[in-house]
């Protein structure tokens, strides 16, 4: 009775802090609009705001324990706490010595040399995508039909952890780890953007005039093409060899075990792999922080007046990682599962207000013509790797999504204990692509009817636009900047539990103190890029760990195959397991045997 009163007291006191603290972020917003409050005064308010209210979901006790989810990983016990004095330990381990070195000389790069690593950058976009271009056409190509043979195949039969094992999280749950941490805030800012961009602005191969029609039906299905399977087979590629070699061949979690999975942990082969998934991970969540954070403050100045300094950059970017980090430490089953959960919650709101309060006709129509036109091009888009417009899109697209890959496999590994390997890609192929696509087939649509003729300046400030055009479009721009700012809470504290976890060094004792370092780490190194700007340049510089990653991810499907191959089993395909539920049509023996 105690416990179940406690329980009680700590979720009335959850609902009174959020609905307080959604009051004071109104106030600010709109104070500043109507020029009661200083612009600085009001961003600050908005963002304690925003941190208070996800420290005290993601502290607030659980229920029931999921404590055989993943046997130790990503765990943190209720008893366990950072231990502050540990972190001089941390600092001299040599997986955060040898970033704190690699970062802090693209940092030191680019205060000092900033015409050259604008230089570098456009090298690597247009040398390195145009060089390696092949490779990850055909990594991506490979993903998608690795990921078909495991979902239709006996091999998707396979469980994690062996037939008697059972999941720790519930399917929704899983389904909103998976996605939350996956896509970060991309999906916001390019999901009213990208269509609107190739309507204007199509691309040459498809031959149609910009800013017509055609070129609309192009631009959604463009946005479908660079977000939708394809994309997301690139981490099932890493994430169901990963998954089979840790739950069912006893490997450590790490990177390296989907490729060697019995090899010791100070091989020269696995520390090469680990390392590169290592920095892909820091750059591409520090590069993520800092974009988010611009446009964050550029959505706050263009819906409310709120100014967007370096200073404003920087405050967002230290509470996104503080929320992230208290997230992390009280575990995957409390604070990560439940900010996941709010996440997609606010997510779907968001999508069915712009639904219903936009031009639902042209949007639908639109969107289904979109629809027609990515089926009828995605063969051809799949293979296609010459071009200018090609290297920049879609193949500096593969390599981005193959950079973040070392993150998002090993996080939905991790979490897949008890699933099937079929179960696993129809949820981080198939359920988070449709969600994907039903999001741009919505933004995407809303945004070419609402905004066609206005010039795109900034993709950033695409989707303020669009919900400003809208009916209660203040408070849409709110739900939008919270929705930001949760993205990307939900996949910093994921990549700070992947770090923690990768690193040979870390025990199950000392992940919250592993977990601490990484983060401070991540905040110094994107609060250092987004004040000298040089986010887009370190993004360059993270695509370019992409290539080899796509080359870790070929390896890791074929040796998975053999792996697969050499065991015994009776798993059935997925085309005998349907017929074999049909119901028997009987034949003429046997009505007359």
């Amino acid at each position: 009775m105690v416990a179940e009163r406690d329980r009680l007291i700590d979720r009335g006191l959850t609902v009174v802090t959020g609905v307080t603290a959604l009051l004071l972020v109104l106030f600010a917003f709109f104070g500043v609009q109507r020029r009661w409050l200083p612009p600085e005064l009001g961003l600050l308010i908005a963002v304690v705001c925003f941190t208070a209210g996800g420290i005290r979901l993601a502290r607030l006790p659980y229920a029931r324990r999921v404590d055989a989810a993943l046997e130790g990983q990503f765990r943190t016990q209720d008893t366990a706490r950072p231990d502050l004095a540990a972190l001089g330990a941390f600092s001299r381990r040599p997986a955060p010595r040898v970033a704190a070195v690699v970062f802090g000389l693209v940092i030191a790069a680019l205060l000092g040399w900033p015409a050259g690593m604008q230089r570098l950058q456009a090298m690597v976009t247009t040398g390195l995508t145009a060089l390696a271009a092949p490779l990850l056409v055909a990594a991506t190509s490979m993903a998608v039909l690795y990921c078909l043979v495991v979902l239709i195949g006996p091999w998707g039969a396979i469980r994690l952890g062996g037939p008697d094992a059972t999941p720790g999280y519930t399917l929704p749950s899983y389904l909103a780890l998976v996605f939350t941490a996956g896509i970060a805030a991309g999906i916001v800012l390019w999901g009213p953007a990208e269509a609107l961009v190739h309507t204007q602005r199509p691309p040459p191969h498809a031959g149609v005039a910009p800013g017509t029609t055609p070129a609309a039906v192009t631009g959604v299905a463009t946005s479908f093409i660079h977000w939708g399977i394809t994309a997301w087979a690139a981490y099932a590629a890493i994430s169901v060899p990963l998954a089979y070699a840790v739950f069912n061949r006893d490997a450590p979690l790490r990177l390296a075990s989907a490729v060697v999975p019995d090899a010791p942990a100070a091989a020269p082969v696995a520390r090469l792999v680990d390392g590169v998934g290592l920095l892909a991970i820091i750059g591409g969540i520090a590069t993520s922080l800092a974009l988010v954070a611009d446009q964050f403050v550029r959505g706050a100045a263009v819906s409310f007046g709120i100014g967007g300094s370096p200073v404003d950059r920087a405050v967002v970017v230290a509470a996104i990682l503080l929320v992230a980090t208290v997230t992390a430490v009280t575990g995957v089953h409390r604070g990560v599962r439940r900010l996941a959960a709010v996440t997609v919650a606010v997510f779907a709101l968001v999508w069915a207000v712009v639904l219903t309060l936009g031009p639902t006709g042209e949007m639908l129509s639109l969107a289904g013509a979109g629809t027609l036109e990515y089926l009828r091009t995605l063969p051809a888009a799949s293979v296609r790797t010459d071009g200018a417009w090609v290297l920049a899109w879609p193949v500096y697209n593969w390599a981005w999504w193959f950079s973040w890959a070392p993150f998002a496999g090993v996080f939905t590994a991790a979490i897949s204990r008890g699933r099937t390997l079929r179960a696993v890609v129809a949820a981080s192929v198939l359920a988070t692509a449709g969600v994907t696509v039903v999001w741009f087939a919505v933004m995407g649509p809303a945004a070419i009817v609402t905004l066609g003729d206005v010039p795109v300046g900034a993709a950033a400030v695409v989707g303020f636009e669009l919900l400003g055009a809208l009916p209660a479009g203040g408070l849409l721009s709110v739900a939008l900047l919270a929705l930001i700012m949760l993205f990307m809470i939900t996949s910093a504290d994921a990549a700070a539990l992947v770090l923690a976890t990768v690193d040979p060094q870390t025990d199950a004792a000392t992940v919250p103190t592993a977990v601490v370092g990484w983060a401070v780490l991540l905040a110094v190194v994107t609060i250092a890029v987004a004040v000298t700007g040089g986010a887009a340049t370190l993004q360059a510089l993270t695509v370019m760990t992409g290539v080899p990653i796509a080359a870790v991810a070929l390896v890791a499907m074929g040796s998975s195959v053999v792996w697969w191959r050499r065991r015994e089993g009776s798993e059935r395909s997925l085309v005998r397991a349907v017929l074999e539920r049909l119901p028997r049509v009987p034949t003429y023996h046997d009505l007359y045997r």
